[in-house]
């Protein structure tokens, strides 16, 4: 049997500066990112997903932070024509850097992050990491961190139903380690790759 696949992709960033405070400690401004993808698929398979973004980032003199928020939902559809929901997941996370010193290599960092995937092993995940980092490339066009500290991270395993209660859950020390690299390759063109690990038992 031929099978036959059709995938369209649309997507749009969209990457605004908004003014910093009055207060001249603020340093620079916080700075924004929003994309939306929407991605069909039909074929023998035929599925629908919606995907969303948003980031916002502020590097002041002593202080630095970072915002991220993402969600995603899948709907497929049977042969019978029947829709069913097969993927739903939502990310929020809020990052603190402390320099140690004005506009200083070393910082000490602290994250929060919660995740909640419906069609995971388990219902929601939160965590908490503080630990020291040092950005070792720091110019116009390079940018490359890496970070590593302890943490805490609690997995809810039960009731299937909640983003905060849990009657059921798992927690454990973590050690988070985390890179984080930025080129900007021209005025209009920008790479970054976030890379980050919590290890446990």
């Amino acid at each position: 049997m031929n099978k036959t696949l059709l995938a369209v992709s649309c997507a749009a960033t969209l990457c605004s500066q908004v003014n910093a405070e009055a207060n001249p400690e603020n340093g620079n401004a916080w700075k924004g990112e929003v994309a939306l993808s929407y991605l069909v698929t039909r074929g023998n398979t035929e599925s629908d997903t919606l995907q969303g973004k948003v980031s916002a980032e502020r590097d002041g003199i002593r202080w630095r932070h970072t915002a991220k928020a993402e969600g995603s939902n899948t709907q497929s559809e049977d042969a019978a024509g029947a829709k069913t929901r097969t993927g739903e997941r939502y990310f929020v996370s809020y990052k603190l850097d402390r320099k140690l010193g004005d506009n200083a290599a070393n910082y000490i960092f602290n994250i929060l992050a919660y995740d909640k995937d419906l069609f995971s092993g388990y219902h929601y995940q939160a965590s908490y990491a503080l630990g020291i980092g040092r950005r070792w490339i720091d110019n116009a066009v390079h940018t490359f961190d890496t970070e590593v500290g302890p943490g805490f991270r609690s997995v809810c395993l039960e009731p299937e139903t909640s983003y905060s209660d849990c009657d059921d859950s798992d927690d454990s020390a973590i050690a988070r380690v985390a890179a984080k690299y930025n080129w900007n390759i021209s005025e209009g063109a920008q790479f970054r790759e976030d890379v980050s690990s919590e290890i446990s038992d």
